[in-house]
């Protein structure tokens, strides 16, 4: 059974922990966290905190798989960059598919991208790479989701969206089939998206609109 370590021993890190139990498919060995007063902690199960990231280091050349367990960071820098010192260091960044989803066969999954529990990816949907779909999330045919992005709990996305790289979707937000959601765009929660969003841009609202 292939070996991972977590990145982060919040919230977030626990639902990542869940979903990789939920397949039986690696062994976790320990999450890391900068707070000293988790340190050697049990944070969920029988996952403990081994300490923060320099941990890393002694596992960095032994085969071993990474998730990062930090969730929402807007703008979404700080989980890009742990992601990218992740990959620098050598370790693989599975996807984390939790077993009760569904990923319709010949949807693309990039590499560290993770998909929570009753999540449904339709058919010819790409999802890139260290994107979280949150739980219950409702992807539709033909979606396009960048990297380092954050699909959050309850959304739903028509066919057809296009969401760009490091962009934010709030718990509950709905876009309507055909929509463009630029890069670092941040939709509020329960917002209802009727027209594209240019790049680093905030709508909120019903229908949503750009805020400042």
């Amino acid at each position: 059974m292939q070996d991972i370590i977590i990145v982060g021993a919040g919230g977030h890190a626990k639902v990542v922990i869940c979903s990789i139990h939920s397949r039986g498919e690696y062994h976790i060995l320990g999450a890391t966290d900068p707070n000293r007063d988790l340190w050697g902690k049990i944070i969920i199960g029988s996952t403990r905190v081994l300490g923060d990231d320099s941990v890393l280091e002694e596992y960095a050349s032994k085969n071993c798989a990474a998730a990062v367990g930090v969730g929402i960071s807007v703008p979404m820098e700080k989980r890009k960059r742990i992601f990218e010192i992740l990959h620098e260091k050598g370790f693989m960044l599975p996807p984390i598919v939790h077993r009760f989803t569904f990923v319709c066969p010949g949807s693309h999954v990039g590499k560290g991208a993770q998909i929570m529990a009753g999540s449904v990816i339709q058919a010819d949907c790409y999802i890139g790479k260290n994107t979280i779909i949150n739980t219950c999330v409702s992807v539709d045919h033909g979606c396009r989701i960048g990297s380092h992005s954050h699909i959050g709990p309850g959304a739903t996305l028509g066919g057809d969206v296009t969401i760009g790289d490091g962009s934010f979707i709030g718990l509950g937000a709905r876009i309507l089939p055909g929509i463009s959601v630029g890069e670092n765009a941040i939709v509020g929660g329960g917002a209802v998206v009727t027209e594209d969003v240019p790049d680093s841009s905030k709508v909120f609202g019903i229908p949503a609109k750009l805020r400042a």
